[in-house]
């Protein structure tokens, strides 16, 4: 499975990040610390995390429950450069990697090490060595070390999410406005287009820098926006996804119902006291990250690919389309996304 949230993600913790270094064989330690939570605990959470927030079951991870221990024995990240977002610096590769973690009262200790990159399966060489070092080469592009350590800086934050709080659910590993989030106020129309408009106690330039905030901090990791916008801009277009729009995950392993992925363009405006925002959808994803020819119509009235989608399936996509206006509002309200 391709997880392409973790691009979009930088998910927050209780506790103080440990920046994830890798050495020149490509493997990284890790270590941190949860005060008060037992082992027990601990590897309810990260099992828990592997197997359900991250997507990966069983099958792929050795666990053991009385030694403590979890072993994922191959884990992909897509785009785990973050070329994606960079006009000009191609071809997006993935990420391959196993992480082993032992666990103990109070605290994990681990390792991840990089196995190789692909695209799709078709092996695509870069020298890690020249990666961690900075040494010159044609197929590397300026900063993609960093990019790299980022992006599973954002897994092990993610997983103590996970192991702090409990929470698995994909709520852009933040928190709601619960009460916005309850109205469900974007109610997408048969072309998947929705917008809605919220209105502050602010000035402008404090709600342009929030709103700017928000995206770099906890929805894209400071990946540049589709248009890069000026300094104090006020509008921003940024290209999003969704995690398993259906919710199927939940019901995974009995019934195997796929798990479906989307893609979307958001666009946010600063005006005076009020952020108004546009969602529209733009692809359905399969879980081998292939676009589902089925459109947004399609899926509402249970037709075509979406045919026999529940009333059920239905009202899990328009949540998950209110998630990020509603996390939204959560950060401009409070100015960060703790608990």
């Amino acid at each position: 499975m391709k997880l392409f949230i973790l691009l979009l993600l930088l998910c927050t913790s209780a506790i103080k990040a440990q920046n994830v270094v890798f050495d020149a064989s490509g493997r990284a330690v890790f270590k941190r610390e949860y005060p008060g939570k037992t082992a027990d605990e601990i590897y309810k959470g990260v099992y828990s995390f592997i197997t359900s927030y991250y997507g990966y079951h069983e099958e792929r991870m050795q666990a053991d429950s009385i030694t403590k221990t979890l072993h994922l024995q191959k884990g992909e990240i897509l785009d785990v450069l973050c070329r994606k977002y960079f006009s000009g610096k191609k071809p997006e590769v993935i990420g391959a990697f196993e992480m082993r973690v032992q666990i103990t009262d109070g605290k994990i200790d681990g390792y991840i090490q990089h196995l190789n990159f692909h695209i799709y399966g078709l092996d695509y060489y870069i020298d890690f060595k020249k990666l961690q070092s900075g040494e010159p080469d044609p197929l590397i592009f300026e900063n993609e070390y960093e990019n790299y350590c980022n992006q599973f800086t954002a897994f092990l934050n993610c997983m103590s999410r996970a192991i702090t709080t409990g929470i698995l659910k994909y709520e852009f590993g933040i928190n709601l406005n619960k009460a916005l989030y309850s109205q469900q106020p974007l109610q997408l129309n048969e072309q998947g287009i929705a917008t809605a408009i919220l209105t502050f106690e602010k000035d402008e330039s404090t709600l342009q820098y929030l709103v700017d905030s928000f995206l770099h901090k906890h929805y894209f990791m400071g990946i540049p926006v589709i248009e890069q916008p000026e300094p104090n801009a006020k509008t921003i277009v940024v290209e999003g996804g969704l995690f398993d729009v259906f919710n199927n995950r939940s019901s995974h392993k009995t019934n195997r119902n796929p798990i479906i992925n989307a893609s979307n363009i958001i666009t946010i405006k600063v005006d005076g006291n009020t952020v108004s925002l546009t969602i529209q959808h733009k692809d359905f994803i399969d879980d081998n990250d292939k676009i589902i020819s089925a459109t947004f119509s399609d899926a509402l009235h249970s037709k075509n690919y979406f045919k026999g989608t529940t009333a059920e399936q239905k009202q899990y996509l328009i949540k998950n389309y209110n998630t990020f206006l509603s996390s939204l509002k959560y950060y401009i309200d409070k100015g960060e996304m703790g608990q």
